[in-house]
Parts: structure tokens; sequence; C-alpha cells
């Protein structure tokens, strides 16, 4: 008789809920569109982030129009920064949105000394297109797949 070796893949919701327990405080990366130029939505994401209590690290504007930054902010502030994403009108993958979410629910259940933990987000962000092609270009930039 032969044995055959299973492979359980996990799916979102599980990757997402085994990512926010574990002791350090991984990279969020998301991708997301924007109705606005991505240069425009960065330049408003860099003063809202910082106003929010954030530290910008990094941006960065593509030569196939897209953009990306990269920011870290304590971890009791993820509502505010949720916000801060949501109001610049960016529309974010449901990965995205789930990590995020994810984050906010898990954030207000722990106790106190994980509050001034640090994350650090990146965020994609793309013209808004109905073709896939950026999408997969952003998602292999970000090591997604």
């Amino acid at each position: 008789m032969r044995r055959v070796n299973q492979v359980r893949v996990l799916s979102d919701q599980e990757s997402v809920l085994t990512m926010m327990w574990n002791d350090s405080m991984p990279d969020l990366r998301l991708i997301s569109r924007s109705e606005d130029s991505p240069e425009k939505t960065v330049y408003f994401l860099t003063g809202a982030i910082m106003a929010c209590g954030g530290m910008m690290l990094s941006r960065r504007f593509h030569s196939d129009g897209s953009a990306a930054i990269e920011c870290e902010f304590p971890r009791s502030i993820c509502v505010e920064m949720y916000g801060v994403l949501l109001s610049a009108e960016l529309h974010l993958s449901r990965n995205s949105h789930m990590k995020l979410a994810e984050l906010c629910r898990c954030t207000h259940a722990l106790p106190q000394e994980f509050q001034q933990q640090v994350v650090t987000l990146e965020i994609e962000v793309l013209q808004r297109a109905d073709d896939r092609d950026s999408v997969n270009l952003a998602a292999e930039r970000l090591s997604f797949y």
C-alpha cells in the first residue's frame, strides 16, 4: 500500500491568525489601488501617517506608474492607521483588509505590554485599472507568491 503525503494549505484567514500571535510582529505587505495617481496618494499618505504618529521609512515611485511606501507605527494606533488608509480612498485587496482587520482585533485583546510593539507596513499603490498585469507585478515585487 502506497502512502500519500497530504499537505494542508492554510486559508487566508488562518494564515493571518497565525501571523498575529507570533512574538515579533512581521511586516505587513499590502496591495491597493488608487482613484488618483499613485504619486499624489503617496504624498497624502506621507503627511497623514506622520500626523497620526507613524514614521515614514521610504517612498518609491516605479516606472510603471505605481508607487510604494514603507512606514512604522506603534501597534496601539493600528485602528487610526487603518482609517488613514481608507481616508486616502485606497481600494485595498481582500487579503490586505483581512490582515489589517485582524491586526486591529488582536491588538484590542492583547495585554498592555504589546501595545507599543512596532508594526512595519509596506503598501504598493497601483493605478486604477482593469488589467491583472499590474496586480501580478506588484505581487512579485512584494514577494507574495
